[in-house]
């Protein structure tokens, strides 16, 4: 029995409804547009990381021309430390690197993951996605998956400016064990009515429950 599931009684009323109906069209139009503010959110958030690994890569290769194809002691002779500083450089970069390209990796498979039910034929005009929000818990009814969860079953709640993303824990954490067969779920915010209402209660419901971010410009 998974000690997550919730099930709201027959008496109790959702605080919030969402009923989205898609075609393969708008679904993908609404998976492009979470991509793309990803990829601007990535940009803006790692730009000082990002210029670190580029000057870092510049400064390796011109360390292995110069090492390569001149004088072998160049920068040993006019800089001091010169190893050591190289090996900052060189260990800086893989570090950062790493974190770059992992980072990368999970903006791809976010979307991909979605984007397989396009493929699947999943997403179809006649279905229509169900959304319910309880002050206990959540029950969200989609074409791929049929979730009935209390609040504190997630990782964390993020809002951005086109979507609110529900994610779960990994598979191989304590909650994740449970939580393991849902995929994550992204609500575009066009889509919500009273937008600032449900992200406010979802703000508070966070303080005993998950994570929440609030990613949208100031």
């Amino acid at each position: 029995m998974n000690p997550f599931y919730f099930e709201p009684s027959t008496q109790e009323q959702p605080f919030y409804k969402i009923d989205i109906q898609y075609t393969p069209a708008s679904y993908k139009e609404m998976l492009t547009e979470f991509k793309q503010e990803l990829i601007s959110l990535y940009k803006r958030k790692f730009k000082i990381i990002r210029w670190i690994v580029h000057i870092d890569f510049v400064l390796l290769v011109a360390s292995f021309i110069r090492f390569t194809f001149d004088d072998p002691l160049f920068f040993h002779k006019n800089i001091p430390y010169y190893t050591t500083i190289i090996q900052i450089i060189g260990g800086s970069f893989i570090i950062l690197g790493l974190f770059v390209l992992c980072f990368r990796f999970g903006l791809w498979r976010a979307v991909s993951l979605h984007g397989s039910f396009l493929k699947q034929g999943l997403i179809k005009a006649d279905k229509i996605n169900h959304y319910w929000f309880y002050p206990e818990g959540f029950v969200f009814d989609e074409p791929n998956q049929n979730i009935s969860l209390y609040w504190d079953a997630l990782h964390y709640v993020a809002v951005y400016e086109t979507c609110v993303n529900f994610a779960f824990c990994p598979p191989k954490t304590e909650k994740g064990r449970y939580t393991a067969e849902y995929d994550e779920i992204i609500i575009p915010l066009k889509s919500i009515n009273d937008k600032e209402f449900l992200i406010n209660a979802l703000k508070e419901l966070s303080n005993d429950c998950f994570d929440f971010s609030n990613q949208r410009k100031k």
